[in-house]
């Protein structure tokens, strides 16, 4: 049986700042996308939005979305 695909989550850093509730997703040590906390939302909007790059394939609709918790 093959073992599961690891994903990790890491801090993003801009211009050497940690950003606060904004994560890199990494598999196989490659960023494969980001999770973070919507700025300006309201309170009974989904508070997270993600979004993933599948490298060599188009960006698509289902490539993002929102939830409400991490």
């Amino acid at each position: 049986m093959t073992a599961p695909e690891t994903l990790t989550m890491r801090v993003t850093v801009i211009a050497g700042e940690r950003c606060a509730d904004n994560f890199e997703v990494i598999r196989r040590g490659m960023s494969i996308g980001r999770i973070m906390r919507a700025i300006g939302v309201p309170t009974d909007k989904p508070q997270w939005t993600w979004n993933c790059y599948v490298h060599g394939r188009p960006s698509s609709a289902d490539d993002n979305g929102t939830d409400h918790d991490l």
